[in-house]
C-alpha cells in the first residue's frame, strides 16, 4: 500500500469513528466508563442506574442520559429484567477493535515517515 493510500485509509477510519470520538470526548462519560470498571459486569448481571449514581458525582437523570449515548455507540450494553434495566460495559464491539487498528495504522505511518527522513 502506498503512503497516499495509507493516509486515505486513516482518514476514512477517523470519519468512521467520529461518533465514538465525540462520545468518548466527554469527561462525564469517561468517568462513567471508569466507574463501570469497578461495578458488576455483564456476566454478573450488570448494574442499575441507582448503583452507578452512588459511585459518581452525577445525578440519576444525567447518568441515564450518558448511558443512553454510550449504549448507542456500543460501549455499554443493557439487559431488562421486568421493568428494571441493568447496564454493563460491552466488550463485543467492533469499534474498540477499529480504534485499536487506527492507532496501530497511525503509529506505523509515523514510523514510515520518520524513516524517510533518515535516508
Amino acid at each position: 500500500m502506498t503512503k497516499k493510500e495509507k493516509i486515505e485509509q486513516i482518514k476514512l477510519s477517523f470519519e468512521n469513528l467520529a461518533q465514538l470520538f465525540k462520545i468518548l470526548g466527554d469527561q462525564n462519560r469517561q468517568h462513567l466508563i471508569y466507574t463501570l470498571f469497578s461495578l458488576p459486569c455483564k456476566s454478573k448481571g450488570g448494574v442499575r442506574v441507582g448503583e452507578i449514581t452512588e459511585k459518581t458525582h452525577l445525578s440519576q437523570p444525567a447518568i441515564s442520559h450518558h448511558l443512553k449515548l454510550l449504549k448507542q455507540v456500543g460501549i455499554v450494553g443493557m439487559r431488562k429484567e421486568g421493568t428494571k434495566n441493568f447496564y454493563y460495559l460491552e466488550t463485543n464491539t467492533q469499534q474498540w477493535h477499529d480504534l485499536s487498528k487506527l492507532s496501530q495504522d497511525i503509529i506505523s505511518l509515523i514510523q514510515e515517515i520518520n524513516l524517510e527522513g533518515t535516508d
